[in-house]
């Protein structure tokens, strides 16, 4: 019996693998760009108040920490769950690299004090 549960376990769970969420073969990675990690020590300046423009001044009002940088976008975390919706559009500076417009992707409250967020920089 327990045998028999194991081998319907295991097959769920490579059938899971193999298969994106919506059922259909995996075909790819599911990035288009290669992540990486940025030093413990990145930040990100965040404007949230203006448009996203960058013809106007930046004045960050958050700041949150990198722990994911890629081509297009980033990861942060902040200390502020009650800020930035998906699909806002702010201004962030990472680390040493110039101001950009961003739009918020996808956010996560991890904690009643901290929000996770992916930013795709706008072209």
């Amino acid at each position: 019996m327990f045998a028999f549960f194991l081998e319907n376990l295991l097959d769920k769970y490579i059938l899971d693998v193999m298969t994106s969420k919506r059922g259909k073969p995996a075909t790819g990675p599911k990035r288009k760009h290669t992540r990486f990690r940025p030093e413990p020590t990145t930040i990100a300046w965040i404007d949230s108040t203006g448009d996203g423009g960058v013809n106007t001044k930046f004045r960050p009002d958050l700041v949150g920490l990198v722990y994911e940088e890629a081509l297009k976008g980033c990861g942060l975390v902040l200390l502020t769950p009650d800020r930035m919706r998906v699909g806002d559009v702010v201004t962030v500076k990472v680390g040493e690299m110039d101001p950009v417009a961003a739009e918020v992707r996808w956010r996560k409250v991890l904690d009643f004090r901290v929000l996770q967020v992916g930013l795709q920089y706008v072209d």
